[in-house]
């Protein structure tokens, strides 16, 4: 009924090429969606370990980083 043997070497290189492309394309997703939780993760990183971080390259001097760490322990409520 079908004959495999008119494509010849061509369809098995076609054919590959096709694998080796979904499986690559397989492995590019996996590593974006793992990337992206590493995004997320450090995204979610301690507020004074960022302000610690800031002052030391100097982007903040020490009585905005004095200021900040007490909005920070200072509860949302009395702020407001």
């Amino acid at each position: 009924m079908w004959d495999w043997h008119v494509f010849g070497w061509g369809g098995w290189l076609l054919m590959t090429g096709v694998m080796l492309a979904f499986w690559g394309a397989i492995a590019y997703l996996a590593l974006g969606w793992w990337r992206n939780g590493e995004t997320a993760s450090a995204a979610r990183r301690d507020p004074k370990a960022i302000l610690d971080e800031r002052l030391a390259r100097g982007e903040i001097g020490i009585e905005e980083h004095r200021a900040r760490l007490e909005a920070l322990r200072t509860p949302a409520e009395s702020r407001g």
